[in-house]
């Protein structure tokens, strides 16, 4: 990917000490997944974005379809978390490479035209997920 972005530690959040309860909800990501997008969600709805974003990103390591789309997506527009550009674009690629079709059309659509970049393999991946944004992009892209 051309963000260049390295991936951060997911063991911590800088400069957050999580508590035990935020700790053992992040443990549970590996054997439930579901539960623990389901508690990450919690934390953010309730406004405890530092936990939220600390049990997300252990979810990405169990789930990176759906919990790295998250973790990127909410940092790629700055809802509940530090609006980072280049770390929304690594987690939405590890969000696309593990399927995710929405993922993969915002990569394709912020890539588009980049000759270094493989935006309209993106855009393909979102097409082919039922996306129609990206079917439309696609169409609109001629050669």
């Amino acid at each position: 990917m051309g963000s260049g972005c390295a991936p951060l530690e997911l063991s911590a959040v800088p400069g957050y000490a999580a508590p035990r309860e935020v700790r053992q909800a992040a443990r549970q990501c590996e054997r439930r997944p579901g539960r623990c997008l389901s508690r990450a969600d919690g934390y953010r709805e309730g406004g405890d974005y530092e936990a939220a974003a600390f049990v997300y990103l252990h979810a990405c390591l169990a789930n990176p379809a759906m919990s790295c789309w998250r973790v990127g997506w909410k940092h790629f527009i700055g809802d509940g978390a530090v609006h980072d550009i280049a770390f929304g674009l690594y987690y939405l690629g590890l969000a696309c490479e593990g399927g995710n079709p929405s993922a993969c059309t915002a990569l394709g659509l912020w890539w588009e035209g980049d000759p270094n970049e493989d935006w309209r393999g993106w855009l393909e991946a979102g097409c082919a997920g039922h996306i129609e944004l990206a079917c439309e992009a696609l169409e609109g892209a001629g050669d």
